[in-house]
């Protein structure tokens, strides 16, 4: 038997899996122009986070996929590490993918072959099943190799492994179901403006409530919206200065940040919410910039070049300043459009 759900291999957002995995599951289901509408009033934010294993980040709205309807979730916890438990749980996942439902987990990746490549390490790590063979005896996933974002497989063995060696006390699936029927109500202009002032003015409503959070915030070490991609600058020079490698992951964020800007200027515009195509124009421009910055980054990582860096760094401070003037323009026009419609 040989089940392959359909899962998109180059979504829109892939820096880090727990982003790319959505995004290869709707997109493989709904296509890419639906999600570029769907999107327009998610993904706007950005994060820096001192504490964090990952400084910069893009910042969606938790489990948006589910909130809005279009995917569904079931836990599945193992108590037990046992290997009748984990087989009954693996049995479970390959039921729920015969039924076109994926299969999330966090297994041990050392003893996923495709992915250690002959090393030797524990590191629970993000893992989506989008299919099975029973022909070659593997799971299909997809996930990072030598850097680059690919499908792989992972042998049946392999799996069960990797699953009983986790290096949590329990062992949890998640089971999600699309919802095909689902219908998108249409962009909200007033959401999509709200959102970007809340990146625009460098703020998350949700983070500022949380009273644990103040200190990190007022002492800098938690930032927002563009204030993030301004500290973004600074850990490049500082990168520069004390002669480190460039996390990739940070710069890519920050190109992906600037595409998915791009198309919902976009589709914004091609709605008839804004009315200047110079927004889109510049919109582009940024983030051609920002795939420069990123490319720059790269070269520096290879040349240790420090005059490359300075100009990636230079290419950051550029699209921000840029970005904050168009941005204003296209808040004001969707209030604009908002108060017309709320008149009528």
């Amino acid at each position: 038997m040989k089940v392959i759900l359909p899962f998109e291999l180059s979504p829109i957002i892939r820096t880090y899996l727990n982003h790319a995995y959505p995004f290869g599951i709707v997109e493989g289901h709904f296509g890419k122009k639906f999600v570029s509408e769907r999107m327009c009033d998610i993904y706007v934010n950005c994060l820096y986070s001192q504490e964090d294993r990952n400084n910069f980040y893009l910042y969606p709205e938790d489990g948006w996929f589910e909130k809005c309807g279009l995917v569904r979730q079931e836990p599945y916890v193992c108590q037990d590490k046992t290997k009748a438990c984990v087989q009954e749980a693996i049995k479970e996942a390959r039921s729920r993918l015969s039924k076109g439902q994926y299969v999330y987990a966090s297994p041990n990746e050392g003893y996923i072959s495709a992915i250690s490549q002959g090393r030797y390490y524990d590191f629970d790590h993000e893992c989506l099943l989008y299919g099975f063979d029973d022909g070659a005896g593997v799971y299909m996933s997809a996930g990072y190799k030598n850097g680059r974002y690919v499908p792989y497989t992972i042998p049946y063995g392999e799996y069960e492994a990797a699953l009983l060696n986790v290096q949590k006390s329990d062992i949890e699936l998640l089971f999600f179901r699309v919802n095909r029927e689902y219908i998108f109500p249409g962009i909200n202009a007033n959401n999509v403006a709200d959102r970007l002032s809340e990146y625009y003015n460098s703020y998350i409503p949700e983070f500022l409530s949380r009273r644990e959070l103040s200190q990190y915030i007022s002492s800098g070490r938690l930032k927002f919206g563009q204030n993030a991609w301004k500290e973004l600058v600074l850990y490049l020079r500082e990168a520069g200065d004390e002669h480190r490698q460039v996390d990739m992951r940070y710069t890519r964020s920050f190109m992906e940040h600037k595409q998915l800007m791009k198309i919902r200027v976009e589709k914004l515009y091609e709605k008839g919410f804004i009315s200047d195509d110079a927004m889109v124009r510049a919109a582009s421009e940024c983030y051609s910039q920002a795939q420069s910055a990123m490319s720059l980054a790269m070269k520096y990582n290879i040349t240790g070049s420090l005059n490359v860096l300075m100009r990636a760094a230079q290419k950051i401070t550029d699209v921000n300043e840029r970005e904050a003037i168009y941005l204003n323009q296209v808040i004001s026009e969707l209030r604009v459009q908002c108060e017309s419609c709320r008149r009528q």
